[in-house]
């Protein structure tokens, strides 16, 4: 890593601690781990009270793994969202208010300064993300039964790919949009296409959707065991992911050279 890419990366934590995102981002991520336990636990209870049901005492208790696996699908709803809010401006926005202009000025390189946005912003996210899953086995741990933690390591493994890959798309994202309101509808449509397209029987599909990653880390979870091919998903998304940095990279030269 040479000097440009260090000085540009201080450069983002300390814009990450003026806006305390070190801060919120956590928090908000952990009311989205425990969002799904909590509710599970207290949704009967609440429609008993407002409906006057009686809830069958004798019917089964989901285990702490079946109630965590939920913790994967608020992730790919609420989290997306959170991703897109929180990256739809962080180079479109440098670019509209001439920021751009002033670091291009100085010997910095597209490169370093798309490595510097990708690294501090799949470090920060994928910190929160993983902070507010723990959260979520605190808390199922509290009111159901203990979560494997082997279990729940291999499947946060699984879905950090995924989860590192809509990171990617949000800064590409960022990079290729004219405004901030397009870069968060790419961040928010693409993985909702992707999700849609994942529940499609189709073992080619399982393989080559990236989005397929969030599924089997339910499916590591809830059966007890890593499915079947997920290297080869883990290796496409890999590329895949790579190849959306290709694109911010050919994108911005092209900006600038126009």
């Amino acid at each position: 890593m040479n000097n440009q890419v260090i000085i540009l990366l201080k450069k983002e934590w300390t814009e990450a601690l003026r806006e305390y995102k070190l801060l919120w981002l956590p928090l908000v991520f952990i009311a989205i781990g425990i969002l799904q336990p909590v509710t599970m636990k207290l949704l009967p209870l609440m429609i008993g009270e407002t409906s006057g049901l009686i809830l069958d005492p004798n019917a089964p208790i989901p285990t702490g793994n079946e109630i965590f696996s939920g913790v994967f699908g608020q992730l790919n709803q609420l989290g997306i969202m959170m991703i897109a809010l929180t990256l739809m401006g962080c180079i479109v926005k440098e670019e509209k208010s001439g920021i751009l202009d002033i670091l291009f000025s100085k010997p910095i390189r597209t490169g370093q300064y798309l490595a510097s946005k990708y690294m501090s912003s799949m470090a920060l996210l994928w910190f929160s993300c993983f902070v507010g899953s723990w959260a979520g086995v605190y808390y199922t741990n509290i009111y159901y039964s203990p979560v494997d933690t082997v279990l729940y390591l291999q499947a946060m493994l699984l879905y950090s790919f995924w989860f590192l890959f809509l990171i990617s798309l949000g800064v590409t994202a960022s990079a290729i949009a004219n405004t901030q309101i397009q870069a968060a509808g790419l961040t928010i449509l693409i993985p909702a296409i992707l999700l849609i397209l994942a529940n499609i029987p189709d073992p080619r599909l399982a393989v080559l959707l990236p989005s397929g990653l969030s599924q089997k880390a339910v499916i590591t979870v809830t059966a007890g065991a890593l499915p079947v091919h997920w290297y080869w998903n883990v290796f496409v998304t890999i590329v895949l992911t790579a190849g959306l940095w290709m694109l911010a990279y050919w994108r911005m030269r092209y900006k600038r050279r126009g």
